[in-house]
């Protein structure tokens, strides 16, 4: 087989590197060795989740029950918290789709003010 399709023929190598940086090899600790692009993403997933979780917080007016505050209170401090220590842990591929929060938050922030635009017309 030459390749996928007649177009799209095999590489000879695979690089392991995303944005020519990051291996997605290695895990944030290796063999004794912090590599600091590593570790910057794995904060990165857990700040971008946390920014997302407040972003997405009810406003504080309404009456919320204690087990939806309590709910709220943990997907906003702990699973950041949590997702920082499986990115240490753990190649970097998954912190790399933890970043994708960055969209979401992204498209939050559009809808949002596109939604106080339709309101105010």
């Amino acid at each position: 087989m030459v390749g996928l399709y007649s177009f799209v023929h095999k590489p000879d190598s695979v690089s392991p590197y995303f944005l020519h940086f990051v291996n997605l090899a290695k895990a944030v600790s290796d063999n004794g060795k912090i590599l600091i692009p590593n570790l910057v993403l794995a904060v990165l997933a857990g700040v971008t989740q946390f920014w997302q979780s407040k972003l997405m917080m009810p406003a504080s007016g309404g009456q919320q029950d204690t087990t939806a505050k309590a709910m709220n209170m943990q997907m906003t401090y702990v699973l950041p918290v949590v997702s920082i220590v499986v990115a240490w842990n753990c190649r970097p591929a998954a912190p790399v789709l933890g970043c994708t929060t960055l969209f979401a938050v992204g498209s939050s922030i559009i809808l949002s003010a596109s939604r106080s635009q339709a309101f105010s017309i």
